[in-house]
């Protein structure tokens, strides 16, 4: 009997015939990737308004290598996330220091990273003889682009890492498969593509390690027939991924190679990942993952319920993840006997290949792996303080989409396919508008988080810290009692750290003190210090709170233990200067505030208060060259102004005390004296007319009970019997 080829059986049962996959879409396949882009777009339109939240303060706004300067690179440090910094430090250059401009980064990098998915699926779809491969793709990359349980990745700004690696991963990809189809110059020319996108991820995000075993196995499953082959054509590029893996992996696993914690991890107090931390053990953290990797899989195929901090506790071997663990294990064999199955044996022929690789138990194996494979460095022996973030998902969606679709293919035509994904995508992307709408104010957001998860401490004093900043005082109060609350009563793990728990009574005694519940404001500063013993916070706080009570020698006591513990804390050295002027020892206080401007020499209050003490020293000279510096840092008081003014007119240089002055006065035109002032250096550069007008005007401000109305009332009288 007569046979027919391969590729007209295929035409027959709904698929193309094998032809290569082309490198970039044609104009014809360009519609539905503009499609896709449209659907994410609007979807990320509310991010551009979007907030500043949690590390972003301290990794973006607060930070000087990014806001003023550089990042700096360290062989060492292979957690800097370098590239990730580069690229905030550039927004800074480009878009200013808020946060619209790094919104737009996020997004442009996740259109990018979809863009190459689409190709990438775009060849493996072909390669399996699909018609409308191409239309198929960007439906199954424009619901990964739309996912809602992406929008931790991309609208929280420092998780910009993770949206960079993802690039990088899928970048790697590409690059191996256009390696396999390419011709052989081509062909090198895309495996250096693929090594220099593993060694951005690496200085992106540690999650990239992982990515050479994955193309490995995909390798081995879609584009040669034996293992002898992959390494054959591609052992070069395999062997070189070994150095940026092994620098990603020196960190993590220094603790296991060393002799105590303190050598891998000097700051283990803040520390928040490795194998060193104190906050959970790698096999408790291990017992929990399961539970996490499932509840990850349920957010994937029905986004509800997201939650930008759960906040979640160990449970130890409770009958949840007793369950989880095994299923996940059963899982995971099934996948690697599969995948197993799919490859051992040798093809009969390229015929037989073909067929092969046409069924999708191999592939929904890869799909499992893959996924599994991309949690692993977050979700598996390596603890971390949070035991779930969303964030952490971002590329592990994609192989349940592919696989989703594999299945579907069977069943439907890729036309429904493609017109399901862009309903799917329409209904992602409406719960993704919503969400990002919600970064659009940190309070609703820490709102939602305390709603959703009520037993985290940390939502708690994150919305609470909001309401302080907006004097809603009471209620601020409210929620930082229930974290400290919390913190008490729940002792399974991770704990929050010792800093954390000392920062959180710090604040509550702050919102005490704004409502002058100076007691509990003590005890709550008592608190911290006794939690965490090497902080200096808890000891100026307390120093400020009996400054206030004007206990003076207790509020010096305190400045002085606090400088024990920091000694370049420049805040703590003001306070102590501030306590010393008020006790009278003003060449100590002198000292205190020359420290203050050593470690902050902006800090102008700091350089105005010495020469506010110099010149009750009668050192006018310095004086004047102490508030002079303090002028010319950024926004001076009105108060520094009329004091340098003042000094001025008294040392008879009356044309640069109106300068001072008239600046004074625009700072501030309410006090009647600096109107007085001025009215006195005018008189000594002889406009006499002007001097009156301001004698005049500082009556006027002054009002009827004004102590100084009689002595100005008389100068204004002497000035007109003299003529005018």
């Amino acid at each position: 009997m007569k046979t027919q080829p391969p590729a007209v059986t295929a035409a027959k049962n709904g698929h193309a015939a094998n032809r290569p996959a082309k490198v970039w879409p044609g104009v014809q396949t360009l519609l539905p990737v503009t499609i896709g882009f449209t659907l994410t777009i609007i979807a990320y339109w509310p991010a551009f308004q979007g907030v500043y939240l949690l590390d972003d303060f301290r990794v973006i706004a607060q930070s000087p290598e990014v806001q003023t300067g550089w990042p700096s690179f360290s062989w060492r440090n292979p957690s800097q996330r370098y590239l990730m910094m580069v690229t905030f430090a550039s927004d800074v250059r480009l878009f200013g220091s808020g946060p619209w401009g790094h919104h737009l980064t996020n997004l442009t990098l996740h259109l990018l990273a979809g863009f190459i998915l689409y190709l990438l699926a775009s060849q493996v779809l072909r390669q399996k003889e699909v018609i409308h491969s191409d239309w198929l793709a960007a439906g199954l990359s424009t619901i990964w682009l739309c996912h809602p349980l992406n929008t931790q990745a991309v609208t929280y700004l420092t998780q910009r890492g993770e949206v960079l690696a993802g690039l990088c991963y899928l970048l790697i990809g590409l690059a191996i498969s256009r390696s396999a189809i390419a011709s052989r110059n081509l062909a090198i020319g895309w495996l250096i593509i693929g090594w220099l996108a593993l060694v951005a991820g690496a200085a992106s995000k540690q999650v990239i390690v992982t990515a050479p075993i994955v193309w490995l196995l995909f390798d081995r499953l879609a584009l040669e027939a034996s293992w002898k082959a992959v390494f054959a054509k591609r052992w070069p590029f395999y062997l070189a991924c070994l150095l940026p893996v092994g620098w990603l992996l020196q960190e993590p696993l220094a603790p296991l190679f060393v002799a105590t914690t303190a050598a891998a991890a000097p700051d283990v107090k803040t520390a928040t990942a490795g194998f060193g931390i104190d906050a959970i053990s790698s096999s408790e953290y291990f017992i929990e993952q399961p539970r996490i990797i499932l509840h990850y899989l349920r957010l994937a195929l029905i986004p509800v319920g997201l939650c930008f901090d759960y906040g979640l506790r160990a449970e130890g071997f409770s009958q949840q993840n007793i369950a989880a663990i095994t299923l996940l294990l059963g899982v995971s064999c099934l996948c690697l006997w599969s995948y197993g199955i799919a490859i051992w044996r040798k093809p009969l022929s390229e015929e037989h290949a073909i067929a092969k690789r046409s069924t999708p138990t191999g592939w929904l194996a890869w799909c499992g792996l893959a996924s599994l494979a991309y949690l692993a460095p977050t979700s598996s022996i390596l603890p971390i303080a949070d035991l779930a973030v969303e964030h952490r998902t971002y590329l592990s969606i994609i192989p349940i989409i592919l696989a989703t679709g594999l299945v579907a293919v069977r069943y439907l035509t890729p036309r429904q396919i493609y017109y399901a994904a862009i309903g799917v995508s329409c209904l992602f992307g409406l719960l993704t508008f919503q969400r990002n709408h919600q970064y659009q104010s940190a309070e609703a957001m820490w709102r939602d988080v305390t709603v959703k998860a009520p037993n985290n401490p940390r939502g708690h004093v994150w919305l609470a810290r909001e309401l302080s900043s907006k004097d809603n005082h009471k209620e601020a109060l409210d929620h930082l009692m229930k974290a400290v609350e919390l913190t008490t009563r729940l002792k399974s793990k991770p704990q929050p750290s010792l800093v954390e728990q000392a920062s959180w009574f710090n604040r509550l005694g702050t919102s005490h003190q704004e409502l002058g519940q100076f007691a509990s404001a003590r005890i709550a500063y008592e608190q911290s210090c006794q939690i965490d013993p090497t902080s200096s916070e808890g000891w100026n706080n307390l120093g400020t709170l009996a400054f206030v009570q004007n206990d003076l020698v207790t509020a010096q006591n305190c400045f002085r233990t606090a400088l024990e513990r920091t000694p370049d804390a420049a805040d703590t050295w003001y306070n102590l200067g501030n306590t010393l002027a008020q006790l009278g020892q003003l060449a100590q206080a002198d000292a205190a505030y020359q420290k203050a401007t050593e470690f902050a020499p902006t800090m102008g209050k700091a350089w105005y208060n010495r020469g506010a003490i110099q010149e009750r020293l009668q050192n006018f000279s310095l004086a004047e060259d102490l508030y002079v510096k303090a002028a010319t840092l950024p926004a001076p008081s009105a108060r520094l102004l009329f004091d340098l003014g003042s000094l001025l007119v008294r040392q008879s240089r009356p044309r640069e005390a109106v300068g001072y002055l008239t600046r004074s006065l625009e700072t501030d035109p309410q006090p009647a004296l600096t109107w007085v002032r001025r009215g006195e250096a005018l008189l000594q550069q002889g406009q006499r007319r002007e001097a009156v007008s301001d004698f005049q005007e500082g009556l006027r401000r002054g009002g009827p009970n004004w102590a100084l109305k009689g002595a100005v009332e008389a100068r204004i009288a002497q000035i007109m019997a003299t003529g005018p």
